[in-house]
Order: C-alpha cells, then sequence, then structure tokens
C-alpha cells in the first residue's frame, strides 16, 4: 500500500483564512489517493485503504475519455497518523513528507512552517534518497499498482513498464535490486 501511495498519493496541507473571523488562518494536513477508473464504483485499492484509514471520497470526470479519477481523502484523525508512520517507515519518496506531517501533528513544528516544508519537499523528489532495503516485492507491487502498464507488444510478448518521473534514482534502484 505504501508503494502505491508513493506513486499516486499527495500529503498536503490546505491553508484556510476565515473572514467572518477576522481573517483567523488554519490549516488542514490530509492524505488524498488518486486514481483513474472506468467503473461507477471506487477502484478496489482505495476501497482498501479506506477500510483500513477511513476518509472520503470525491471524482472528478475525464474530458474526452471514459475514466474518471477517483480520489480518497484521508483528514487528520488516528488512522492518518498510523498510515503517516507506515508511510514514514516504509515509504520512499513521500517519507520525508510523512516525517513533516507528523512533526506538525505532534506539535514539534508550527503548521505554517509545516505547510512550507511539504510545498518544498514536493519540489525534490529528484532528490530523495534510496533506501534499497524498502525495494521490497509489495512495495514494487503497490508502485507498479500505481505507476505501472501492462501490454502486449509486437509479436505478442507481454511488456511490462513502471515510469516515475518525479523520481527517476527510484527506477534506477529498482534496476539494480531485481534486474
Amino acid at each position: 500500500m505504501v508503494g502505491f501511495i508513493d506513486g499516486d498519493g499527495c500529503l498536503s496541507a490546505l491553508k484556510h483564512v476565515d473572514s467572518r473571523r477576522g481573517g483567523c488562518v488554519s490549516y488542514e494536513f490530509l492524505i488524498s489517493v488518486g486514481q483513474a477508473h472506468s467503473l461507477k464504483n471506487p477502484p478496489e485499492t482505495l476501497k482498501r485503504i479506506q477500510h483500513w484509514y477511513g476518509g472520503r471520497w470525491s471524482t472528478v470526470a475525464s474530458k474526452g475519455q471514459q475514466r474518471q479519477k477517483w480520489y480518497l481523502t484521508i483528514p487528520p484523525t488516528q488512522k492518518q497518523n498510523s498510515l503517516l508512520l507506515e508511510i514514514k517507515k516504509y515509504g520512499i519518496i513521500k517519507a520525508p513528507q510523512a516525517i513533516v506531517m507528523l512533526n506538525v501533528l505532534n506539535g514539534r513544528i508550527n503548521k505554517a512552517e509545516g505547510k512550507q516544508r511539504l510545498h518544498q519537499l514536493k519540489k525534490e523528489y529528484a532528490k530523495v534518497v534510496i533506501d534499497e532495503r524498502k525495494l521490497t516485492p509489495a512495495y514494487i507491487s503497490g508502485l507498479f499498482d500505481a505507476e505501472g502498464y501492462v501490454g502486449i507488444s509486437r509479436g505478442d510478448a507481454a511488456e511490462l513498464r513502471l515510469s516515475q518521473k518525479s523520481c527517476p534514482a527510484l527506477l534506477n534502484a529498482i534496476a539494480n535490486k531485481w534486474g
């Protein structure tokens, strides 16, 4: 599941300004996971994540395509905290962001600083240090669910592809470890 979140997940902070309360500023830290899907019900992977960690559904229709994008958004709860701990322990791309969110939720850094750090980390995916011990079959399976492709090439040969344009070092590490 953490590999899937590394591929199709987003750890974010939303800033809310309440004009009715004199411009009072608040922040909401969320985990969102999205997946394109052609059925009228949410994809099974997202259903499993919701079963374990809660969250709410939203959809966005894709113009000109038969698929719509399903989003599962997990608000700050004890379950979100558990998921952040899993991402910190087993994740690669999103692990630094999980650490920031945990520090915010535990009061170690303030929310405004946490929002700024999350924003900066999203620009630094290419700099993420890859811990090859985390490249387990379960992690790669989840990443493949998010970023993979299965097809038939010329000559009826099966073709598997895995893409990750924001963190090419991850693909290199997978190739080095698993061939």
